[in-house]
């Protein structure tokens, strides 16, 4: 995969999961706890400044109560 490629992946995801955990009304500390994140990861991924693992990625859904699919897909 390619640099841009994964960057879009992160901003993605990023803003997936920021958008859900608003529609959601949790905290960045609430989701941290629900999916045993640490709060500064979760940070670091709404800003998609980091790509987390297959693993942390559907714990965050879990807690999240979404689809992993849902925090990778595109809004349009």
């Amino acid at each position: 995969m390619d640099q841009a490629r994964q960057k879009a992946l992160q901003l993605t995801f990023g803003q997936n999961v920021k958008r859900i955990r608003h529609e959601k009304n949790l905290t960045q500390m609430q989701l941290s706890v629900k999916s045993e994140t640490d709060i500064r990861q979760i940070q670091r991924i709404e800003a998609g400044e980091i790509a987390t693992s297959i693993t942390q990625a559907q714990l965050i859904a879990e807690a999240l109560e979404v689809g992993l699919d849902e925090l990778l897909s595109s809004v349009e």
